[in-house]
């Protein structure tokens, strides 16, 4: 929204009609920027929840895929909004900075994951099979669907994609931006978005494996494209939809009963398919709260609970999967009760990454600029 004001008043020339152009100009004046914005955590939480749950559940089910689809969702919009502020302010994005504050926040928490996933491999006798330099070069994905063994991290798999994601967003996202202003990219990324959803049917209706369709690349870019086209809207100055919190929640939660009725057969297009506009809605939602993470039109307040699982959310997702596979070798047919059990250890497992690596990490990050 603009300020009050940024623009005169005249009685004399009528006013013109708003064009692509006079959008960028206004969007000169607002500066609109991303900040700190607590419902973003609302956001990851809910996410994580969501994939927590599909865990539980005994395998890999439709709330999953839209929990990650969700994460999806987010990470295109705030990739994007970073990058287009970085140029607007600085008039280039660096992209040597971008990738060493990407490989800060992911690498260290992702490497000492990987040792200890080692340590109780080799303790156990159990072999990466190759699943190890999948991981580290984030192509686990690919390896997954080609037939590689991913033993205890097969839920890297989402890593990798938004690992792709950040390598050739930002170069494509400069050269595209040399040609057009950023309001211009948005029907684009809206055809590649339907492009995504129209491939990932299309292997189902083909018949397709079940991993190719659930994590290939090109199946699944939809909802990063849909965050990248949120973060153009709002940097080029249009206004977005103000979502309830409340109506917010229900949407997530019809997505859920969706989740839990959907089979095994059609999870991995269902999944992603609901959770593209639950992201869309969520992510709306979060923009809509104030930096003091209260809601501007409805006063509910964020949960706290929720918040602090989405700020431990990528620590969640890293030990949650090898903590729940390793279980039944130190604890044979243990039951939904274990499994919840261990959740809740993964928790506290998370809370030290978060505590000991994660952000210790990035405030020394931030110190060092």
């Amino acid at each position: 929204m603009g300020h009050r004001g940024a623009m005169p008043t005249t009685l004399v020339a009528p006013s013109r009609p708003q064009t692509a152009a006079s959008v960028d100009s206004a969007a000169e004046q607002r500066q609109w920027r991303l900040g700190r914005r607590p419902g973003l955590d609302v956001v990851r939480g809910i996410a994580i929840l969501m994939v927590m749950i599909s865990h539980l559940r005994h395998g890999w089910r439709s709330e999953g895929s839209i929990g990650v689809s969700i994460f999806f969702v987010l990470s295109g919009f705030l990739i994007t909004a970073l990058l287009l502020e970085e140029r607007r302010d600085k008039g280039r994005i660096d992209f040597k900075a971008f990738y060493v504050r990407r490989a800060r926040r992911l690498l260290p928490a992702m490497v000492v994951m990987i040792v200890v996933v080692s340590a109780v491999k080799a303790h156990l006798g159990v072999q990466w099979k190759g699943s190890l330099e999948s991981v580290l070069l984030y192509v686990s994905n690919w390896a997954y669907i080609n037939g590689v063994q991913m033993t205890w991290v097969q839920h890297t798999w989402s890593l990798a994609i938004e690992e792709q994601f950040y390598l050739v967003w930002p170069v494509l996202l400069v050269l595209a931006l040399r040609a057009v202003r950023p309001i211009r990219l948005a029907p684009a990324l809206a055809v590649l978005m339907l492009a995504s959803t129209a491939v990932r049917w299309s292997l189902y209706a083909s018949g397709a494996a079940p991993l190719r369709i659930y994590e290939g690349t090109d199946a699944r870019a939809d909802a990063l494209l849909a965050g990248c086209a949120i973060a153009v809207l709002a940097h080029s100055g249009i206004r977005l939809p103000r979502i309830d919190m409340v109506a917010a929640g229900w949407a997530l939660s019809a997505a859920v009963v969706v989740g839990l009725i959907a089979s095994d057969l059609n999870h991995n297009v269902i999944g992603p398919t609901v959770g593209l506009p639950l992201g869309v809605v969520l992510l709306l939602a979060g923009l809509a709260l104030r930096s003091d993470g209260s809601s501007g039109s409805s006063g509910v307040s964020v949960s706290a609970v929720v918040a602090w699982f989405g700020r431990r959310s990528y620590g969640i997702y890293l030990w949650s999967v090898p903590i729940a596979l390793s279980a039944p070798y130190f604890f044979p047919g243990i039951d939904l009760a274990g499994k919840v059990a261990l959740a809740v250890a993964s928790l506290g497992v998370a809370e030290l990454s978060w505590r000991l690596v994660e952000k210790p990490i990035l405030n020394r990050g931030r110190a060092s600029r």
